[in-house]
């Protein structure tokens, strides 16, 4: 009998660790950071314009969290105290956010600005928007020392593509001759085939494995 509940109590044991290390998997893998260091077309930029972005998923909502240099140019009001969709958002300081279904072509826009100003479009094909505007469930931004902005969104479950499995970012800043154009995963430098940015050339996104388990 004294035997028995010994196993007993190892198996319990052994069942609680194994338990422990799956939600510490689960929590870890839930979790994406990465930084853009590189223009449109794969040039290394200077470290002080890094871009950090981080993305927490777990099954329900998607919070992205933004961390970038601030330009203020071109200049946007100031929406901070009431965030919301701003049309044609790419045409000043933004980071942009692509999510996609690589199997059907799926994908979400998400494009985050430092005054408060945002834009999400449902593609279907490469440029074919189905959908928009699309409210995120909420949108925290701070500007630090003007030289800093850091973002917070919360995008719904159910705007998210069913079987995220690629994905790129991007970020644009300055005017005219000024215009910049950074990208996570760039295209190959001096190739015929990229001759000027393009955030919707699909060949161009990278795996990720964040959405997996719950697809």
């Amino acid at each position: 009998m004294f035997k028995f509940r010994h196993l007993f109590t190892l198996f319990i044991i052994v069942f609680i660790l194994i338990f422990l290390q799956s939600i510490e998997s689960m929590i870890m893998s839930s979790t994406y950071s990465t930084r853009i260091k590189t223009t449109w077309n794969n040039e290394s930029i200077p470290i002080e314009q890094y871009i950090s972005l981080s993305m927490h998923y777990s099954g329900e909502d998607l919070m992205i969290l933004i961390h970038a240099p601030f330009y203020n140019d071109p200049v946007l009001p100031d929406w901070s105290k009431k965030p919301g969709t701003f049309d044609k958002l790419y045409n000043y300081e933004v980071v942009e956010l692509f999510l996609l279904n690589s199997n059907n072509e799926h994908y979400l826009e998400i494009e985050l600005a430092p005054r408060g100003q945002y834009l999400l479009l449902e593609l279907n094909g490469y440029r074919n928007v189905t959908r928009t505007p699309i409210s995120l469930k909420s949108y925290n931004v701070k500007i630090t020392n003007d030289k800093h902005w850091s973002g917070r969104a919360i995008v719904s479950h159910d705007d998210l593509p069913n079987g995220i499995d690629k994905f790129n970012a991007y970020a644009i800043h300055g005017s005219g001759s000024n215009r910049t154009y950074l990208s996570l995963f760039p295209a190959p430098n001096n190739n015929p085939n990229y001759t000027e940015p393009d955030f919707h050339r699909l060949e161009l996104f990278q795996s990720i494995s964040l959405f997996r388990p719950y697809n």
